[in-house]
């Protein structure tokens, strides 16, 4: 059974572009805690897709959510910002278990704001990675302070011969859905449209970036011009 595994699945920006009948998936379930986001994900979808709501994690249990409902939710205290809400989350290898067979071919995407390190972890050591085909992985708690953890994961990922892709290196576009497309295409074997894709990507960037360094200078000149 082809099969597509939403982790942290927030309004379905993920969920609209795996419901494509191109992708061929047969099963989908789409992971999200937070209890406001679950009726705009069940009413997406169709006779394929479970809507679990829960995150997933190293155990069955309830902790706070901080921002709930915003894309950058998360359960790390370093998203304490705004207001949090006690969330349901699940036991991943537990899950794995009784949901997914080994015969099963599984794309799994974790963009979970910063337990992917825990998920990962408990996958890793359960052995239940190895019924994952494709993986990608957003390292958000990079972007949180731990560097050193998004660091040790990857060796992980390396040394298990698991066939992971990083979502900064896997994921190009403007949109989430363009993203995930591209992603997509590469582990369908669309190799070709996927690197064109990647190239279009960087040249957007360096266009951007350059626009960018020439304000930039442009600003620095009219400082120093009126400063005489």
């Amino acid at each position: 059974m082809r099969i597509f595994l939403d982790a942290g699945g927030h309004e379905g920006e993920t969920l609209a572009v795996v419901m494509q009948p191109r992708w061929g998936f047969d099963r989908i379930w789409t992971f999200e805690p937070a209890p406001v986001c679950i009726p705009v994900l069940e009413a997406m979808a169709d006779d394929r897709v479970t809507v679990v709501p829960a995150g997933l994690w190293s155990s069955d249990c309830e902790m706070e959510l901080f921002q709930p409902g915003e894309r950058h939710a998360s359960v790390d205290p370093w998203a304490s910002l705004g207001p949090g809400e006690m969330c349901q989350f699940i036991d991943v290898a537990a899950w794995m278990r009784e949901h997914i067979s080994p015969t099963d071919d599984v794309w799994l995407k974790i963009n979970i704001e910063a337990a992917e390190i825990e998920v990962i972890d408990r996958l890793l050591v359960s052995g239940e990675m190895a019924k994952v085909d494709h993986l990608v992985v957003h390292f958000d708690v990079e972007y949180m302070g731990q560097p050193e953890r998004a660091t040790a994961l990857r060796r992980q990922l390396d040394a298990s011969k698991v066939a992971w892709r990083e979502a900064r290196d896997a994921m190009f576009g403007r949109t989430v859905a363009a993203k995930t497309e591209t992603w997509l295409l590469w582990t369908t074997g669309h190799r070709v449209v996927f690197h064109r894709r990647k190239i279009e990507h960087l040249a957007r960037r360096g266009v951007w970036e350059t626009r960018k360094a020439v304000r930039r200078a442009t600003r620095a000149v009219t400082s120093r011009d009126t400063s005489v």
